[in-house]
């Protein structure tokens, strides 16, 4: 039954449409083996016969969802250094080391590495597993590509990514807003993003203009309103861009407040406000929320919000860590800068009386 109210729901080339929980036949459930993860990438070392560090995650050293377990104060570890045991079990290239891993997610282990392949060279260290290093990894990706903008641009140029527009999206933007509005351009990166509902008041923060500057006998003028910037802006988004995602994407280019670089959005606009019960105890969604302009047109909904300058990552180059749409908006702002500079504070002489 599930199968037939999809089918029907997919004639309906809606956003936003689900049948979710039960129905259909009794279901098989599997137990599921969880695996501790570490944090890193290693690769076989044959020759030594050893699995070797290629690459250290990089971790926050403030925000816990995004710390490695490596990356400890107390822990003596580089990337070419050997993965020697794991609680005191040897490990060697002959087998898979995740085995020693099996049923030990975001729990504590003992690791044993050192820089030489030989077990007497190790050093051990309790370490804390984790579930999933998709925070972590994320986060090394918009660490990566906040330094690129910075060094690309000589700190001229700030960067801010939105991974939704729900509380994880709001926070990112108060902390990267309040750090970068000053700089002389921005480059907010929404690709991926999962949507929500504060959309709303990050537009309003963009949307303030320097008007005018407050000025003290002792100190340099400052802005007003105080939190505005004051140049460029540069937005990228792609097709996982969605929901509340592509109404700030949408609202972005309608307000003229800068440039769009990427591909069109998901395309995915009508809404839903609650789920129906079934009687088999699960849940059907109905559309009842449309998005329009003043103008009368439904928009974004199966066609996206559409980017000013259409630039698609190419999956192989992506693999290599290239990003075509970020050096495209690097290059777009870049350019901006020199056409359109934020303005300068020069306050009048003081008066005199």
């Amino acid at each position: 039954m599930n199968y037939i109210i999809g089918q029907m729901i997919g004639e309906l080339t809606a956003s936003h449409e689900y049948i979710v929980g039960r129905g259909g036949p009794p279901r098989t459930y599997f137990s599921r083996v969880n695996v501790g993860l570490l944090g890193a990438d290693l690769e076989p070392d044959y020759k030594a016969k050893r699995y070797r560090f290629t690459h250290i995650v990089k971790s926050s050293s403030w925000n816990k969802d995004y710390r490695s377990p490596l990356r400890a104060p107390h822990i003596k570890l580089a990337e070419g250094d050997y993965l020697l045991a794991i609680d005191g079990r040897e490990i060697t290239t002959d087998e898979n080391y995740f085995k020693y891993l099996e049923n030990k997610a975001d729990a504590e282990i003992e690791i044993t590495v050192a820089s030489s392949p030989r077990m007497e060279k190790g050093r051990t260290y309790r370490i804390k597993t984790l579930y999933s290093e998709r925070g972590l990894r994320y986060y090394e990706w918009v660490e990566g590509n906040y330094e690129k903008v910075r060094k690309e641009t000589n700190g001229r140029v700030g960067y801010i990514h939105l991974a939704d527009m729900d509380q994880e999206g709001i926070e990112q933007f108060e902390q990267g807003f309040r750090a970068e509005r000053y700089r002389d351009g921005l480059i907010i990166d929404v690709r991926n993003n999962g949507g929500g509902f504060v959309s709303w008041f990050i537009i309003d923060k963009l949307e303030r203009k320097l008007k005018y500057m407050t000025v003290t006998r002792e100190f340099k003028p400052m802005r007003y309103p105080h939190a505005v910037h004051a140049g460029p802006i540069v937005v990228l988004c792609d097709a996982g861009t969605g929901s509340d995602g592509e109404v700030f994407t949408q609202h972005f280019k309608d307000l003229h407040l800068g440039t769009i670089i990427g591909t069109p959005t998901w395309g995915g606009l009508i809404g839903i406000i609650n789920m129906i019960p079934l009687t088999d105890g699960g849940m059907v969604t109905q559309s009842n929320v449309g998005f329009a302009n003043l103008e009368g047109r439904w928009i974004v909904e199966n066609r996206g919000a559409q980017p000013d300058i259409y630039v698609e990552n190419d999956p192989a180059d992506v693999l290599e860590g290239k990003d075509d749409q970020l050096d495209r908006a690097i290059e777009v702002i870049t350019e901006e800068l020199k056409k359109s500079p934020p303005p300068k504070l020069v306050p009048p002489p003081f008066p005199k009386k």
